[in-house]
């Protein structure tokens, strides 16, 4: 039974508002802006910020599965593994983090081998420019669980 994985993309998050704004804060502008800015700014609320109405930032989208481990070690047989990817603009894995860890040495080894070749389209902002961005997989691995 080959591997599953399916992808949360409930960490896509809201893009600010509008205006010369930039960065986070509070005040008197619409939105989140300080100052005489409109938009998420902090500061003056100067600067060349453009507009639009905000919008979701898409996260990056995992391109091709090949979870080449048929056979896991007898403790993560049928387990499901949540692994939170760091992905680059380029779509190449930074870093990720794997719940529940791994503690099989071996098999650890050849997870990090395998999940750090894995290729994203990466995230992309409301304009549809390319950024950095996080998702979630979920593998469920092939066997059965070890009552």
């Amino acid at each position: 039974m080959p591997a599953v994985a399916t992808a949360d993309t409930t960490r896509a998050a809201p893009a600010g508002g509008t205006g010369p704004g930039t960065g986070g804060g509070t005040g008197g502008g619409i939105g989140g802006g300080a100052g005489p800015g409109i938009g998420p700014g902090s500061g003056e609320g100067r600067g060349p910020g453009a507009g639009g109405e905000g919008g979701v930032i898409r996260p990056p989208e995992l391109r091709d599965l090949a979870f080449p481990f048929e056979t896991p070690p007898k403790e993560l047989r049928g387990a499901s593994l949540d692994v939170t990817f760091w992905v680059q603009v380029d779509g190449r894995v930074e870093r990720y983090e794997v719940q529940p860890v791994i503690t099989d040495r071996d098999y650890a080894r050849k997870f990090d081998e395998v999940i750090r070749a894995f290729r994203f389209s990466p995230a992309r902002a409301p304009d549809g420019s390319r950024i950095a961005g996080t998702t979630r997989v979920t593998f469920t691995l092939p066997g059965k669980r070890s009552s």
